[in-house]
């Protein structure tokens, strides 16, 4: 009997030890724009070198804002794949919907509860509030801003920036990468 449980714990042991194969998600582009899909494979590539991994999804290009209901970018998690509409050429904006659906893929209700308390936000994503007081739109911008700024050194550190990596590694778990 002894023989069989240290026969047992090795195996659990070399199966622990083994490395874990994480998935790839699956991101599909809906445009044969190379520009566009450069920009969603650099957008990804900001995640995935922090180790933050994203949902699948599929991202759609538009020319105006309306398919985005008047805002550069637009989540939404209520279609399968979930989908990322983007509707401006601007640097920003496909990091900051891909935020909004690594949040919504990895936040539960304590994490987002303890968020708003964190930075005084009266709401997650309660549409009884401007969209910048709120904690969804907040957090995107933090997730944005820490993985498109170059790492801050002593002089260009202040009470933001300190609160915008301090608000990462709360939302990811991880070093804010404006630490450098």
């Amino acid at each position: 009997m002894l023989k069989f449980a240290l026969l047992v714990l090795s195996i659990v042991i070399l199966v622990t030890a083994l490395p874990v194969e994480h998935a790839e998600p699956h991101i599909s582009v809906d445009s044969t724009d190379p520009e566009h899909r450069q920009r969603v494979a650099e957008a990804v590539s900001r995640f995935e070198a922090h180790g933050l991994v994203l949902p699948a999804l599929r991202v759609s290009f538009f020319t105006d804002e309306t398919a985005c209901r008047g805002y550069f970018g637009l989540f939404q998690a209520s279609t399968s794949p979930w989908s990322v509409r983007v509707c401006s050429d601007l640097d920003f904006v496909v990091t900051h919907e891909l935020a909004h659906a690594y949040l919504a893929l990895h936040l539960n209700d304590a994490d987002r509860a303890a968020y708003l308390a964190a930075y005084d936000l009266p709401t997650w994503n309660g549409r009884e509030v401007e969209w910048r007081q709120r904690g969804f739109e907040d957090a995107a911008f933090v997730l944005q801003q820490n993985l498109m700024m170059p790492p801050r050194d002593a002089d260009g550190w202040s009470a933001e920036w300190e609160r915008r990596a301090e608000a990462y590694e709360l939302l990811t778990g991880r070093p804010s990468p404006l630490r450098g």
